[in-house]
């Protein structure tokens, strides 16, 4: 694959994320891609987030 092959595939990650700013990301190892991904939150309802709000 070529460069702008893994742009493109981190590009369409992004646009996968719920948030408003939006991160595509790809490694490749061999020229191969073996894991990709994009950026969201995680949802927390324990104490500390209790704690923090109050």
């Amino acid at each position: 694959m070529l460069l702008h092959q893994f742009v493109q595939i981190a590009k369409q990650e992004a646009l996968k994320s719920p948030i408003k700013h939006k991160y595509g990301a790809v490694l490749i190892y061999g020229g191969q891609v073996i894991s990709k991904g994009y950026n969201s939150f995680k949802r927390t309802t324990g104490v500390k987030m209790k704690q923090d709000v109050l």
